[in-house]
């Protein structure tokens, strides 16, 4: 677990160590994770270098599209983004570190997605989040049984249908969110 949650996961996070172990323990197949912990282990490196010559684009080995690198105070992974971060072109990247949390996705949802938001609106997207953002803050939050998560989601959609939006119709730039197309396929 400490893979995903980092050092100290019984302390902070009793309840989500509990249902991640259960989860493994239950559905994942065995034989794929060894494969995939396999393939982890051997994976190459990318090669990517900051160049030092900050005006030179062509034959750049770095990534040339805009990056956001977030990890968590209490991750094992803090020094691979750093790593990461130090071969990134500084003027299309941002690194971040959150607070008190190893697994940022589960730890700190709120703060992650403030971040994307704000991420996403620096590259000129997302204009309607912020003034929807409103309509749902008082929204209950789901617990973590799935039936009880299916039956938020339900009660989420039947809320979003009945909102009424200024000019009567659905803006464009609608996020849509979907759930692990991996865990839909048997191995």
């Amino acid at each position: 677990m400490w893979h995903h949650f980092g050092r100290n996961t019984e302390e902070r996070n009793h309840d989500l160590v509990q249902v991640y172990k259960s989860y493994f323990e239950r559905n994942v197949n065995p034989t794929n994770l060894a494969l995939f912990i396999d393939s982890y282990i051997k994976r190459n490196d990318l090669n990517i270098q900051r160049d030092s010559d900050p005006g030179k684009t062509k034959d750049s080995h770095t990534l040339g599209m805009p990056v956001l690198n977030i990890t968590g105070a209490l991750s094992p992974h803090i020094d691979d983004t750093v790593t990461l971060n130090g071969r990134l072109d500084p003027r299309n990247s941002s690194w971040m570190k959150i607070s008190d949390c190893g697994m940022v996705l589960e730890e700190q949802p709120a703060k992650v997605s403030e971040a994307f938001r704000l991420f996403l609106q620096g590259e000129g997207y997302a204009i309607l989040v912020r003034r929807r953002a409103k309509r749902f803050r008082d929204l209950q939050l789901a617990p973590l049984s799935p039936v009880k998560m299916a039956q938020f989601r339900k009660a989420s959609l039947e809320e979003l249908l009945k909102t009424k939006f200024p000019n009567g119709q659905w803006p464009t730039s609608v996020i849509h969110i979907t759930e692990n197309p991996i865990s839909a396929v048997v191995c």
